[in-house]
């Protein structure tokens, strides 16, 4: 299921960025998966809930019809045999949930967790876009439907809570209330083992303004520029110095082609491929540092001091014109017909960003009493 996650999370970043037609989606992404996935069918796809030694199910409202409802003892002993039903992950409901969810619609549908001795184990779930019309009367595709409507009849309902915590002292008291609770059972495998405290540093990240860099016949594109990547960690070195941070990576050193457009369309050699300014390549330079929470607004201060300059783009027309020469076209149009375009987005100006403030999450079950 991890798998199937990453790669939904990987088409949905793919499909709110796209900018062509429906049909290319179609073509690119679904072609691709009908390779990995095979049909779900009840025959090939049975996902079995009863987990070795659980000794409880929490089985959520998508099942019950209801709310969500706890089965253990004779009663769990008594629908075990009901315990199933389809993993529909293929082709067609991967798409269709990454379709529905920039719709709004939740991605999974959550069918319930195991539990022993008050510990989830294992939690199980469906992808709503194959799975949603199950309770209309797919009745070979999960076992669970004779549970659906049993109401009480099923089992107790429980109640699910959710907290967070800015303040990690206030997370662990909590955290070990529910842990000596024999009514509140953690929700999610794993949420039983408490989580870190944070090292106290955040992540900053200085984007700075593209740079044009003079290129020859014989350079490389992704080659990376050792004199900036030097320059750049001394930069960096100046905005903490003297303070608790480091230098994690300085990335965006290697050149990127700048592609030729004409009247705002790309410009492309006989054999279709795009062409790009011979004489230029632009960089986009990015330092990524691990700093101290208290040290956050003396990085921004100094970064306001340095008073990084904006991008200078000025070599780009004559160097458009020169490639205009280079190719016979016509270059009467110019300035105001053509332009070069990075491969990729760069800043103009230099910008700071800073990694959201460390948050701790419980979500945890009440339980009634037996």
């Amino acid at each position: 299921m991890r798998n199937v996650i990453s790669i939904l999370i990987l088409i949905a970043g793919f499909v709110a960025g796209m900018t062509i037609a429906t049909a290319l989606f179609s073509w690119v992404v679904l072609s691709k998966l009908t390779g990995i996935f095979s049909p779900a069918t009840a025959e090939n796809s049975r996902t079995e809930m009863v987990v070795e030694n659980a000794d409880a199910m929490i089985l959520m409202s998508f099942v019950t019809g209801d709310v969500p409802r706890l089965l253990r003892g004779p009663a769990l002993d008594k629908w075990s045999g009901n315990l199933w039903y389809t993993n529909n992950t293929d082709a067609g409901t991967v798409v269709g949930a990454v379709l529905f969810g920039l719709m709004g619609m939740p991605l999974f549908e959550d069918i319930g967790t195991a539990f022993e001795a008050g510990v989830p184990v294992e939690s199980f779930s469906c992808v709503t876009a194959g799975c949603r019309t199950w309770p209309a009367g797919e009745t070979d595709m999960w076992g669970l439907l004779p549970l659906r409507g049993l109401g009480a009849a099923l089992g107790p309902e429980v109640y699910l809570e959710h907290a967070t915590f800015t303040d990690y002292e206030s997370y662990r008291e909590a955290h070990a209330e529910v842990s000596k609770d024999p009514l509140r059972w953690f929700a999610y495998p794993h949420n039983h083992v408490l989580q870190p405290d944070t090292d106290g540093k955040r992540q900053v990240v200085i984007s700075l303004p593209i740079r044009l860099m003079t290129i020859s016949p014989t350079t490389r594109m992704s080659e990376q520029n050792s004199a900036l990547a030097e320059e750049l960690k001394v930069f960096a070195s100046k905005l903490i110095e003297g303070i608790d941070g480091s230098i994690k990576s300085v990335r965006g050193t290697d050149n990127m082609p700048l592609w030729v457009t004409k009247d705002e369309d790309y410009l492309r050699d006989p054999d279709g491929s795009l062409l790009a300014l011979p004489q230029l390549a632009a960089t986009n330079p990015t330092l990524v540092l691990n700093v101290d929470a208290s040290a956050v607004p003396i990085v921004r201060e100094r970064l306001r001091i340095a008073a990084v300059p904006p991008a200078d783009l000025s070599a780009i027309p004559s160097a458009v014109a020169s490639a205009y020469i280079q190719w016979g076209i016509d270059t009467d149009c110019l300035p105001g017909c053509g332009g070069a375009t990075p491969s990729a987005f760069v800043n103009e100006t230099a910008e700071m960003s800073v990694s959201a403030k460390p948050f701790w999450s419980l979500s945890y079950w009440r339980i009634p009493p037996e």
